[in-house]
């Protein structure tokens, strides 16, 4: 059976997580509100 850690904690998703951090740090936003953006943005209906 696999856990959360086993299933999400690689280091490509790392990587994008530190990209995405360089990219929304200038902009004065944490990565939570901009993930939350992202994530209203694209409701699917």
């Amino acid at each position: 059976m696999y856990n959360a850690a086993q299933r999400y904690w690689h280091e490509r998703e790392f990587h994008t997580i530190s990209g995405i951090n360089k990219i929304v740090t200038p902009t004065g936003r944490s990565l939570t509100s901009t993930a939350l953006a992202w994530v209203l943005a694209n409701i699917r209906r």
